[in-house]
């Protein structure tokens, strides 16, 4: 006949297996989704409207973690000007692309949404229209 005692044992030995077998899931469930996440890797393409109608824009992303590099070109010529600050939170991301122009550098940040096989990005200014971009 068991003691009270040996049913008690036992059955903190259960709710242990149970616990660990709750949090080996959740560990699993994780790392799935890290392996699935945002896949930001690759060459975009899409075009920025401007007052002189479509401009290509292409951008060629490599994300590590959070950390995100790459170039943006833009306009015909399409010279590759390298992004910098790139952070990836999940499906969103943000980086700042540095601009010559007749007054000095500008600096212009970006921010954008992965969202299938696609990226809507838009530039942190006022009345900026979102840019949707390809992969490919």
């Amino acid at each position: 006949m068991k003691t009270f005692a040996t049913r008690a044992g036992s059955s903190i030995l259960s709710l242990a297996r149970i616990t660990l077998a709750g949090l080996a899931m959740v560990a699993c469930l994780t790392m799935t989704s890290a392996a699935f996440g945002a896949d930001l890797n690759g060459k975009w393409t899409g075009e920025m409207q401007t007052k002189k109608g479509g401009n290509p824009l292409v951008l060629e992303l490599k994300a590590d973690g959070a950390a995100l590099t790459g170039t943006m070109s833009r306009g015909k010529r399409g010279r590759g000007v390298e992004i910098k600050d790139g952070k990836v939170d999940g499906n969103s991301f943000t980086f700042t692309v540095m601009q010559k122009t007749k007054k000095g550098e500008r600096a212009t940040e970006w921010k954008g949404t992965l969202e299938g096989d696609e990226i809507k990005l838009s530039p942190n200014r006022k009345r900026a229209a979102a840019i949707t971009l390809k992969r490919g």
